[in-house]
Parts: structure tokens; sequence; C-alpha cells
């Protein structure tokens, strides 16, 4: 019996209408050729609508269906509208990862879907190794979620912030984070996102291995020391090369990095690695731009930097800092 023929009849079983001649038919398959037929078709029928059958609660409904295949006709016949019932259940309910087929019900189907989320408050950060091994650190005021279905189903986790991914490989399942409007997925690497609500910019940075950034429709496939930005004002995209592969993710390392960024672009990430509120005195204080590398990121030597390089003063009462134009300080070019 070819699998299209077998489909039609065991339908018919199931939904309790298939003719006396037809569930001889069925009975009198051999073992082995009903067994691969049925994971055929338990695939076919509900793995296809993105919900998968545990093999433990498969190899039930088949050893149910043969054993049913295999009474009496009379009892045969009651069996079938009884499994007829359940079998339009799961069918309808497979889309929802739901089901209670012959008697039994798979608990992981049934329970609805839970969601789990890790943060990062500001001023710290956090770490957490995932279901399937991948490990995540979180920067300041950082947030990723994901589901119950994680790495059964899929491995998709959806961050507001910043984190570092160490992916654990899995060719068959892509790991895929959502961040705003960009999604990244590799399948085994280490790379950063950074997808701030309040900024302006999402960014991708990849550090070992491959991964893919989609935005929009479009892809674009990076090389390790490679980051892709996505302006969210404009939609456009930009993929560049790091001059210094060792300050492609400085914040894992306490430090920090300007890269021509003006003191009021800086003071979001200042006030999310410090919990501090920033405030400007005046328009021209958050207008002067800075480059270079702050290896002791302590919030005062921070601080002193700024005001040392550029004609900027600050003043910290409780958890604010005002900064302020210092117009009788010479500006440095």
């Amino acid at each position: 019996m070819d699998f299209k023929e077998y489909s039609s009849l065991i339908e018919k079983f199931f939904q309790g209408a298939s003719s006396p001649e037809e569930n001889r038919r069925l009975r009198e398959m051999p073992e082995k050729e009903m067994e691969a037929l049925f994971d055929e078709y338990s695939k076919d029928k509900w793995e296809h609508n993105d919900c998968k059958i545990p093999d433990e609660t498969r190899f039930r409904l088949k050893s149910e269906l043969l054993s049913k295949l295999h009474t009496t006709e009379e009892r045969q016949q009651r069996n079938t509208r009884r499994a007829g019932h359940a079998f339009r259940y799961i069918a309808i309910a497979a889309s929802i990862c739901a089901a209670a087929v012959l008697g039994y019900t798979a608990a992981t189907l049934t329970s609805p879907v839970q969601t789990f989320e890790v943060t990062a408050d500001k001023g710290q950060k956090s770490s957490v190794t995932l279901p399937d091994g991948t490990a995540v650190t979180l920067n300041s005021a950082s947030r990723i979620t994901y589901t119950s279905g994680y790495n059964r189903r899929d491995r998709i986790v959806e961050l507001s912030g910043e984190a570092y991914f160490d992916v654990a490989r899995n060719e068959k399942k892509p790991f895929t984070v959502r961040a705003g409007g960009m999604d990244v997925t590799a399948l085994g690497t280490e790379f950063n996102v950074k997808a701030y609500e309040e900024d302006r910019e999402i960014t991708a940075t990849l550090v070992k291995g491959s991964i893919r950034a989609d935005v929009a429709g479009s892809s674009e496939i990076l090389s390790p020391n490679q980051y892709i930005t996505l302006d969210k004002t404009t939609g456009k995209t930009e993929t560049s090369t790091a001059g210094n592969p060792d300050y492609l993710v400085p914040w894992k390392n306490n430090e920090l990095l300007f890269s021509g960024e003006t003191l009021k672009e800086i003071a979001r990430d200042l006030e999310r690695m410090y919990n501090m509120e920033i405030i400007f005195m005046d328009d021209k204080a958050g207008e002067f731009s800075y480059t270079g590398l702050v290896r002791n990121s302590s919030l005062l030597n921070v601080l002193d930097l700024i005001s040392g390089t550029s004609p900027v003063e600050y003043v910290i009462s409780g958890n604010v800092i005002a900064f302020s134009e210092n117009k009788h300080k010479t500006q440095f070019n």
C-alpha cells in the first residue's frame, strides 16, 4: 500500500467513516509496513504544522492503533468512533501544539506556552545558560525572553538592550535573536547584538563563526570582525570591518569605546552602565564628541576623562550627573 492510499484510509478510520472492508485492509497490513507508514503519516500531519510530536507519544499512538485494528469487528467499530474523536481534536490543535489522543495526553503539548525572561538592571550585568547550552551575557538595562518551546521547536530569543551570545552548535535548529527590526541567525558562533529601544541604531557584531542579519527582507552574511548597523529611522543598513578586533565588544571587559559619539549620545550608555540620570545644563555641553578606549571604566575615571579632554564640567548630586559647558576652559581639538 502506498503512502497516499494509506493516508486516505487512516483518515477515514480516525473519523469513524471507514467500511469493514477498509478496516480489514488496514488490519491485514504487515506490522512493519504499518509502523513505517504511520511514522510517515504522523510527521506529515503534525510536524509540518510547526508542532513536533514527541517520539514517546507517537509510539503510544502507533501501539494503540495497532491494538485497535486487531480487535473484533464490533469492538473495533466502537474504538474507531472514539479514536476518530481524539484524532479530529489533534488535527485541529496541531497548530497550537496541544493534543489529547487515544487516551494519552502529551503534557509538553497541552501545557500553556510559558515565557521566560532574563534581565540585567541598570548598573548591572547578568549571565544565563539557555536550555541548549548557549551562554548569554547581558549588558546593563537589557532583557532577553524565550518560550518553553525553546530547543524543542526552535531556538529563538527576543532581545531588548545588549547581549553577547556564545551559541551552542545545532545545525538542525538555527539560533535566532530577534532585536527590533533586525533578526540575527547563527548555527554555532559568538556575536554581540546591541538593540536598546531608545537608541537610533541596532548593531550586530560578529566575533567568531558566521551570522546572517535579516532586515526588511534583505540578508547580509557577516565574517568575523565585521558588524552591521541598522538605522531605525531610515531603515538603511551599513556593514563595516572593525579596525581593531580587540575592541569589538569592550563592555564585556568593563571597558568603554568612544568612536566619535557626542556626549549626549554617550550619556545613554553611561546612564545604563552606572544607573545614573544625566542632565545637560546647556545644549553646547552635549555636542562635544569623543574618540578613544577607556580601560578603567569606573564612573569617576570616565567623568574625569570627559572633563579633561573637552571644555565640559560636571556636578554629581545623588544619582544625578549634570554636565555643562566650561566657557573658561580651553577647548581641545
